[in-house]
């Protein structure tokens, strides 16, 4: 599968998300999702609720953690966005 859609870097990313944007993407085999709902921002691996962190800004949702002492912030360079919308 191509990634056409990966992000350049964290600006990129919040750009997205600060007018409204929702992400979908892979790390390390792992399936995450960025949404919008309600004023907030929320995080999480795609359908495990468990891991639902809520952010009220998007430049928090930076400090989500996915692992290996990594988090979401630090690894652009290395997941793979399948869905990103603006």
């Amino acid at each position: 599968m191509e990634y056409e859609r990966n992000f350049v870097n964290a600006a990129d990313y919040l750009r997205d998300l600060k007018y409204g944007g929702e992400v979908e993407f892979i790390y390390n085999g792992v399936h995450y999702s960025v949404t919008n709902p309600h004023e907030k921002l929320n995080v999480m691996i795609a359908h495990d609720y468990d891991s639902l962190i809520e952010y009220d800004t998007h430049i928090e949702s930076l400090n989500y953690p996915v692992g290996n002492n990594k988090t979401l912030g630090d690894i652009f360079a290395e997941m793979k966005v399948t869905f990103r919308s603006l």
